[in-house]
């Protein structure tokens, strides 16, 4: 069962441009495929990831999740040179 994601969820790293998150059966929160890319890119380039949801349970309120991204550039430049891909495209 899918529920409709809650208005105006997003993640955002540091300080720029919000990424709209999509949320599936009110758990599971994931980026579009178009900005799955420019979210990992700034990730390993940023400081501070912050996501920001309503709940389904209170609406009317906010919660978010702040979560550091030290070591995130290193891992992910990692993971593109063993499997062979440019991060940056």
């Amino acid at each position: 069962m899918t529920a409709s994601p809650p208005e105006g969820s997003t993640v955002v790293v540091d300080d720029g441009t919000p990424i709209p998150l999509e949320v599936y059966d009110g758990a599971v929160g994931y980026v579009a495929d178009a900005d799955d890319l420019p979210l990992l890119q700034a990730m390993a380039q940023g400081e501070v990831m912050t996501i920001t949801v309503w709940p389904l349970s209170a609406p009317s309120r906010t919660v978010e999740y702040i979560y550091p991204l030290a070591g995130f550039r290193d891992a992910f430049q990692r993971i593109a040179e063993e499997c062979a891909f440019d991060p940056s495209e």
